[in-house]
């Protein structure tokens, strides 16, 4: 018997953590590292462009270590504990 694709939409793979506060000076959100441009067009990417997005947040992230304490978030996120759907 064939297996039957889910009539409930999966969820969208995100980094959103709910904290959506721009650094004027980074132009990074502190929350998920990413850009104004790539939060915006989100949405429209493919998986594997997402993908590729996300593979960079780890870095950005960690370079934001002084902004994200300021506001009371972890410096140095373990991004395997974060909200991101995974596959």
């Amino acid at each position: 018997m064939a297996s039957q694709p889910s009539p409930f939409p999966t969820k969208p793979l995100s980094p959103c953590i709910q904290v959506c506060r721009i650094d004027p000076m980074l132009r990074l959100c502190l929350g998920c590292g990413r850009t104004m441009d790539e939060i915006g067009r989100w949405a429209k990417l493919t998986d594997p462009q997402r993908r590729k997005v996300m593979g960079i947040l780890p870095t950005r992230l960690r370079k934001m270590g002084p902004q994200r304490r300021a506001i009371g978030l972890d410096p140095l996120p373990d991004l395997d504990d974060t909200s991101v759907e995974k596959p």
